[in-house]
């Protein structure tokens, strides 16, 4: 989770730098960024696509797919991500998918790295 607050510094030309004016000029912006490991299930991991989706290539393909905006209405599709850590807590958070890369890692069985960055925020 990468949170960002940028602001201006001002400083007082007769001080030092504790003496600055801090202004925060541009909001506070916050982007999820998390990886997992895609490799042979024995269960179907998508519902909703008709033939299942087990293998890393599946998982692959499927994500490259479904994640990629489409068209016109495609730059406004807006994602969910809950994170459950147990024990009552749980992280929402709602905003855009601003990066997707997917890289083999293993050849014999065949594994890939997700990575997903999610900028937070509100889709418009």
């Amino acid at each position: 989770m990468e949170l960002d607050n940028p602001s201006e510094a001002f400083a007082d030309i007769a001080g030092d730098e504790e003496d600055a004016i801090l202004v925060a000029m541009l909001g506070t912006t916050m982007k999820l960024s998390f990886d997992w490991n895609l490799h042979q299930e024995d269960s179907d991991v998508v519902t909703g696509v008709g033939s299942p989706v087990t293998t890393a290539i599946g998982q692959m393909k499927y994500l490259i797919d479904t994640m990629k905006p489409s068209g016109v209405s495609g730059i406004l599709d807006r994602y969910v991500v809950t994170l459950d850590f147990g024990s009552g807590i749980t992280v929402v958070r709602e905003g855009r998918l601003v990066k997707l890369t997917v890289t083999e890692t293993e050849s014999a069985p065949i594994t890939y790295k997700a990575h997903v960055d999610l900028q937070v925020g509100t889709v418009t």
